[in-house]
């Protein structure tokens, strides 16, 4: 049940987060891209992810809710692929940034989302605050 609940914080914090870079006004020329550039290139890259994270969290939630360890075992395997390729996507575009504000939202998200992760393989129950914050740190500059 523990597990259940922890995916279940996941799906939730991780699905907000994502979905929360929406295309901004910002253009900061300097040496980086632009936030507006960045935003839509996150939110080409990650929307069509959403649909698959929805599935594999929905997947450990399952599994866990049926005691079925391989199948959690799977699926935790699974949210940890898709984890890496959200954060190998956003700590990209916050190499690229050109707004040091932006750079840090982008690296916080980044950081927590792997904590969330973390938690739920691990078999905790994590505090979805630290993603919200953080996707709302993104969305500042995204929404």
């Amino acid at each position: 049940m523990r597990r259940k609940l922890a995916a279940a914080v996941l799906a939730a914090g991780m699905l907000t987060a994502v979905t929360a870079c929406g295309g901004g006004d910002d253009d900061d020329g300097g040496g980086g891209q632009s936030t507006e550039a960045l935003c839509e290139d996150l939110n080409a890259t990650l929307d069509p992810l959403e649909a698959d994270l929805t599935s594999a969290m929905q997947e450990a939630g399952l599994a866990a809710g049926q005691d079925d360890d391989a199948a959690l075992a799977e699926a935790v395997l699974q949210l940890n692929s898709l984890v890496t390729e959200v954060n190998t996507e956003v700590r990209g575009a916050a190499e690229d940034a050109a707004d040091d504000e932006f750079r840090t939202a982008l690296e916080t998200f980044a950081t927590e989302l792997e904590n969330l992760s973390g938690e739920v393989e691990s078999g905790n129950v994590p505090d979805p605050q630290g993603i919200q914050a953080a996707g709302d740190g993104v969305a500042e500059f995204c929404g």
